[in-house]
Protein backbone atom coordinates (compact mmCIF):
# COMPACT_ATOMS: atom_id res chain seq x y z
CA UNK A 1 0.00 0.00 0.00
CA UNK A 2 1.37 3.79 -1.06
CA UNK A 3 0.60 6.40 1.17
CA UNK A 4 1.01 10.01 -0.32
CA UNK A 5 1.59 12.56 2.44
CA UNK A 6 -0.32 15.60 2.23
CA UNK A 7 1.40 19.27 2.54
CA UNK A 8 -0.43 22.02 3.61
CA UNK A 9 1.51 25.40 4.49
CA UNK A 10 0.31 26.28 7.60
CA UNK A 11 3.64 28.06 9.31
CA UNK A 12 1.46 31.65 9.30
CA UNK A 13 4.90 33.48 9.67
CA UNK A 14 6.60 36.27 8.07
CA UNK A 15 10.43 35.52 9.12
CA UNK A 16 12.57 39.25 8.75
CA UNK A 17 16.15 38.73 8.21
CA UNK A 18 19.07 41.28 8.18
CA UNK A 19 21.60 42.49 5.29
CA UNK A 20 23.59 38.99 6.69
CA UNK A 21 20.72 36.64 6.43
CA UNK A 22 20.27 36.47 10.38
CA UNK A 23 16.79 35.99 11.02
CA UNK A 24 15.62 39.19 13.20
CA UNK A 25 12.30 38.58 13.51
CA UNK A 26 9.53 36.37 13.44
CA UNK A 27 6.12 37.57 12.95
CA UNK A 28 2.89 35.10 13.55
CA UNK A 29 -0.02 35.91 11.50
CA UNK A 30 -2.96 34.57 11.51
CA UNK A 31 -3.48 33.78 7.96
CA UNK A 32 -0.82 32.32 5.26
CA UNK A 33 1.37 35.15 3.53
CA UNK A 34 1.72 34.29 -0.33
CA UNK A 35 3.32 37.73 -1.75
CA UNK A 36 5.22 40.77 -0.14
CA UNK A 37 6.35 44.13 -1.17
CA UNK A 38 6.63 47.85 0.11
CA UNK A 39 5.44 50.32 0.50
CA UNK A 40 6.39 54.16 2.04
CA UNK A 41 8.14 51.87 4.63
CA UNK A 42 5.01 49.73 5.18
CA UNK A 43 5.00 46.10 4.69
CA UNK A 44 2.20 44.78 2.59
CA UNK A 45 1.13 41.19 2.34
CA UNK A 46 -1.34 39.78 0.61
CA UNK A 47 -3.43 36.15 1.96
CA UNK A 48 -2.73 32.86 0.23
CA UNK A 49 -6.28 32.01 0.57
CA UNK A 50 -8.21 34.89 -0.21
CA UNK A 51 -8.78 38.75 -1.37
CA UNK A 52 -6.86 40.27 1.13
CA UNK A 53 -3.90 42.57 1.89
CA UNK A 54 -2.30 43.62 5.04
CA UNK A 55 -0.47 46.77 5.31
CA UNK A 56 2.39 46.07 8.83
CA UNK A 57 4.17 49.38 9.96
CA UNK A 58 6.65 47.92 13.15
CA UNK A 59 5.26 44.28 12.71
CA UNK A 60 1.97 45.29 13.30
CA UNK A 61 -1.38 45.80 10.79
CA UNK A 62 -2.39 48.88 10.61
CA UNK A 63 -4.44 48.40 7.55
CA UNK A 64 -6.67 45.56 6.07
CA UNK A 65 -7.79 45.64 2.55
CA UNK A 66 -10.00 43.69 1.20
CA UNK A 67 -9.83 43.49 -2.56
CA UNK A 68 -12.49 43.71 -5.39
CA UNK A 69 -11.02 40.61 -7.20
CA UNK A 70 -12.81 37.37 -6.41
CA UNK A 71 -9.60 35.46 -7.04
CA UNK A 72 -6.56 35.32 -4.52
CA UNK A 73 -4.03 38.57 -4.93
CA UNK A 74 -0.44 37.23 -6.81
CA UNK A 75 1.04 41.18 -7.71
CA UNK A 76 0.68 44.06 -5.55
CA UNK A 77 2.24 47.68 -7.19
CA UNK A 78 2.35 51.28 -5.93
CA UNK A 79 2.09 53.78 -8.85
CA UNK A 80 3.11 57.52 -8.18
CA UNK A 81 -0.34 58.40 -7.75
CA UNK A 82 -0.76 56.43 -4.53
CA UNK A 83 -2.59 54.05 -6.07
CA UNK A 84 -2.75 50.21 -5.53
CA UNK A 85 -2.53 47.85 -8.17
CA UNK A 86 -3.89 44.18 -7.83
CA UNK A 87 -3.09 41.45 -10.14
CA UNK A 88 -4.90 38.07 -9.26
CA UNK A 89 -4.83 35.22 -9.95
CA UNK A 90 -7.44 33.63 -11.94
CA UNK A 91 -9.38 36.95 -12.26
CA UNK A 92 -9.17 38.43 -15.72
CA UNK A 93 -8.28 42.04 -14.67
CA UNK A 94 -6.07 44.21 -12.97
CA UNK A 95 -7.53 46.04 -10.00
CA UNK A 96 -7.01 49.83 -9.10
CA UNK A 97 -7.69 50.77 -5.20
CA UNK A 98 -7.03 54.00 -3.60
CA UNK A 99 -4.43 53.83 -1.16
CA UNK A 100 -7.26 53.83 1.67
CA UNK A 101 -8.51 50.62 0.11
CA UNK A 102 -11.40 51.82 -1.36
CA UNK A 103 -12.19 50.39 -5.10
CA UNK A 104 -10.95 53.35 -7.56
CA UNK A 105 -13.37 51.68 -10.45
CA UNK A 106 -11.04 51.07 -12.56
CA UNK A 107 -9.87 47.72 -14.16
CA UNK A 108 -7.91 46.74 -16.84
CA UNK A 109 -8.81 43.39 -18.73
CA UNK A 110 -5.22 41.55 -18.70
CA UNK A 111 -4.02 38.30 -20.66
CA UNK A 112 -7.10 37.11 -22.39
CA UNK A 113 -5.45 33.93 -23.83
CA UNK A 114 -3.63 33.20 -20.38
CA UNK A 115 -5.40 31.24 -17.17
CA UNK A 116 -3.22 32.83 -14.75
CA UNK A 117 -1.64 36.03 -13.85
CA UNK A 118 1.18 36.19 -12.13
CA UNK A 119 2.90 39.52 -11.79
CA UNK A 120 2.97 43.30 -12.47
CA UNK A 121 6.09 45.81 -12.54
CA UNK A 122 7.20 48.93 -14.19
CA UNK A 123 9.68 48.77 -16.63
CA UNK A 124 12.64 51.09 -17.51
CA UNK A 125 10.50 52.92 -19.21
CA UNK A 126 7.53 53.16 -16.88
CA UNK A 127 5.09 50.75 -18.64
CA UNK A 128 3.01 48.91 -17.15
CA UNK A 129 4.54 45.02 -17.50
CA UNK A 130 1.96 41.92 -16.67
CA UNK A 131 3.20 38.36 -16.99
CA UNK A 132 0.77 35.79 -17.37
CA UNK A 133 0.96 31.98 -18.39
CA UNK A 134 3.47 31.84 -21.43
CA UNK A 135 2.36 36.22 -22.35
CA UNK A 136 3.53 39.23 -21.50
CA UNK A 137 1.89 42.17 -21.73
CA UNK A 138 3.34 45.82 -21.85
CA UNK A 139 0.67 49.12 -21.32
CA UNK A 140 2.28 52.50 -22.75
Amino acid sequence: MIFKKSFQYENKIINVFDQDLNLNNSITTNYNPWIMTGYNGMMVVADLNNQNVYFYQNNSIIQTVTTHSSARVNSILFDIYNHMLVLCDTSRFMYVHHFNGSYAGLSILTCIRSSNRWFLNFDTKDRLVITCDSQIEIYY
